[in-house]
């Protein structure tokens, strides 16, 4: 199970959902709490669930930004990475 927190927003994630019911639950009774069911939107983040995949992505920031500095006509284009991927921290 995964709970990732910020400020006064929870959210919870895994893949075992009686766990995660048990643990909203306790907390429940020591929090007052909402459950706002799926994830859409949190923290700049946007997610679409399907049953196979989870998507992540920042249009709506990404438009936010480009409308401030007057680039707001562009088009997007779609890149979409699969299994694992590694980021190098090399500069130059």
């Amino acid at each position: 199970m995964i709970v990732w927190l910020y400020v006064d927003d929870l959210t919870v994630t895994g893949d075992m959902q009686n766990e995660i019911e048990q643990f909203k639950a306790e907390m429940k009774i020591t929090f007052e709490m909402n459950d706002h069911g799926t994830i859409s939107y949190f923290f700049g983040l946007e997610f679409i669930q399907t049953p196979h995949e989870i998507l992540m992505h920042q249009k709506k920031y990404v438009c936010e930004v480009l409308k401030e500095v007057q680039y707001d006509g562009l088009q997007f284009s779609t890149y979409t990475t699969h299994g694992e991927f590694e980021i190098d921290r090399r500069v130059g």
